[in-house]
């Protein structure tokens, strides 16, 4: 089976791109920048590159597909230690938040963007597979996944108090 990945860079001056999906794609994954205040421009491309890489190291071993992944200059929603945090919302939808401001934010895109990508994926993952359950208990298994795949990816960087930093025992 011929396995292609379809990943859509959003171009930076329109906020969609209409795209047909090429034969053989079973993975549909696209960037979405949000940088209407500019804030993000100066890290647009480093955003980029290091999505599409963890994209395609991350689909290898988690087959996901059609999901739509927002990323924004919202410091309130960002692991404070990292500058970056993820959100999941349902099966097709991921909202990255970036702080803007972050010192060296280029450097921590690189160290941490794969992790917190793979995190979240497999709560899409997830949540267009088997879901997470009616009780507390079904919830808290599916809530530990993601962290397990985030550490089976190669560590560049540990970080205290970031939820997918601390291996599991």
């Amino acid at each position: 089976m011929l396995i292609t990945h379809d990943i859509h860079l959003v171009p930076k001056t329109f906020g969609v791109k209409i795209h047909a999906k090429p034969p053989n794609t079973i993975m549909n994954i696209i960037l979405h920048i949000l940088h209407a205040s500019k804030d993000l421009d100066p890290f647009i491309e480093s955003i980029e590159r290091n999505f599409s890489l963890a994209v395609k190291k991350i689909t290898a071993k988690l087959p996901v597909s059609n999901i739509d992944v927002v990323v924004a200059n919202n410091p309130q929603g960002v692991i404070p230690e990292i500058g970056i945090g993820g959100r999941t919302y349902n099966a097709h939808f991921i909202y990255l938040s970036v702080n803007a401001k972050f010192p060296n934010l280029k450097n921590s895109l690189s160290e941490h963007l794969e992790r917190t990508l793979a995190h979240e994926l497999h709560h899409c993952s997830r949540w267009s597979t088997v879901g997470y359950g009616k009780t507390l208990l079904e919830a808290m298994i599916p809530r530990a996944l993601p962290i397990i795949l985030s550490l089976r990816l190669p560590a560049k960087k540990r970080v205290h108090g970031a939820p997918h930093s601390h291996p599991i025992k």
